[in-house]
């Protein structure tokens, strides 16, 4: 017997949907990685790096995080340092705390949790994670239910309001799992939610759901859109130095973007100020050594959650040793990328190695030298690799 929610009349209601979902996926589900692998280990760690990311970025990820800890023994007893470098440029640095304090739990425990109740005892385990792993590894009847899904049902059922939304749809998703091959159930749940039924222009005349589908009929998808909470985004000012000593990068605990990262010493300015001042006076007790100038490299935008920060980047040209003693890790600009490090860092290097090309081009300009060609028009100078630890990406976005 079938368990039925509200939403569905009869039996054959919930066989049509799971057949019509079951056949499109079928021809149209994406080959990702993690689809090929029946490890709960290897699952998990998609799962979790999916949240907040999109797949493009996920994949390589997964793949040489793998190669890091490719066994849930290798990544419990790794430090969190090894962890927060391998989890760099993803973003979200709570996902890997927990994915480091579970997977230490899970290797005291012996096994692998198999259920969904089970595995939300767990750090990082929420209801969608544990359902996605115990149905994705283990074949557990449960819904995984995500923001795609909770979108896919609220429209195709006509879901409007805000009391008790939330409760129905998962009742909903839970009477359309079939009590076999739920994992892939629940993925192609989440794939047409996902590839077709998109928050913006869902491409309703692909949808194998269509012919049943509220949303359709009424010709206006957004109306059954859930709300969304927003949060108004905070705006913070920075000024961070790059210095380097006898050749190597200056690098401080991060206390204003990500706990666990090194990073360029900064501090919080108004824009009102004199660009590179606070800096400046601050740079003895932020990295132990008095500043003699400051120039400026540019400014680079960038976001942390809710933070939108704006940060005036200076090259820094350090004197004497300070009085202060702050935590100062010097690091090879060849190093950089082994580090457990935002993309902040890269973006910063980035912007230091154009302003230092800019610089040269425009000192030969100005003095005239190279060397000319046959035809005595100046040739140009082979371009050099940029300097060590510089990121390829431009400092936007």
């Amino acid at each position: 017997m079938l368990p039925l929610a509200g939403d569905f009349e009869s039996v054959e209601d919930v066989r049509a949907f799971r057949t019509a979902l079951r056949g499109w996926y079928r021809t149209h589900r994406r080959d990702l990685p993690w689809r090929r692998s029946r490890d709960p280990y290897a699952i998990w760690i998609s799962e979790v790096m999916l949240q907040q990311t999109t797949v493009a970025t996920v994949a390589p990820r997964w793949e040489r995080f793998l190669r890091s800890f490719p066994t849930l023994e290798r990544l419990a007893g790794a430090s969190e340092e090894e962890v927060m470098a391998a989890w760099s440029g993803l973003g979200y640095y709570s996902r890997a705390r927990n994915l480091h304090a579970a997977a230490r739990a899970i290797a005291r425990g012996g096994r692998f949790p198999s259920t969904s109740a089970s595995l939300q005892k767990l750090p990082g385990f929420g209801p969608y994670t544990a359902a996605a792993v115990a149905s994705i590894a283990f074949g557990e009847r449960v819904a995984a239910v995500d923001t795609n899904v909770e979108r896919l049902l609220s429209r195709y059922l006509g879901v409007v309001g805000s009391e008790g939304r939330r409760s129905r749809l998962r009742r909903a998703a839970a009477a359309l799992v079939p009590p076999a091959r739920a994992g892939d159930h629940n993925q192609a749940m989440m794939e047409l939610g996902a590839t077709v039924c998109r928050p913006a222009r869902p491409s309703c005349g692909e949808c194998p759901l269509a012919p049943g589908c509220s949303a359709r009929r009424a010709a206006d998808p957004a109306r059954f859109d859930l709300p969304r909470g927003s949060r108004r985004p905070r705006q913070v000012t920075l000024e961070a130095g790059l210095a380097r000593r006898r050749g190597r990068l200056v690098l401080v605990p991060d206390l204003e973007m990500v706990r666990g990262h090194l990073t360029l010493p900064c501090t919080a300015v108004e824009e009102a100020g004199q660009p590179g001042a606070a800096l400046g006076r601050r740079w003895p007790e932020l990295a132990g050594r008095t500043a003699r100038r400051v120039r400026s490299l540019g400014r680079i935008s960038h976001s942390v959650l809710d933070r939108r920060y704006t940060v005036h980047l200076f090259a820094v040209e350090e004197g004497d040793r300070s009085a202060a003693r702050p935590l100062v890790t010097l690091v090879r600009p060849e190093r950089v990328p082994t580090l457990a490090r935002g993309s902040f860092l890269d973006k910063a290097l980035s912007l230091s190695a154009e302003e230092e090309q800019g610089t040269e081009k425009r000192a030969r300009s100005a003095t005239g030298k190279g060397s000319t060609s046959p035809s005595g028009a100046a040739a140009a100078p082979a371009p050099g690799p940029p300097p060590p630890g510089a990121a390829p990406r431009r400092p936007t976005g």
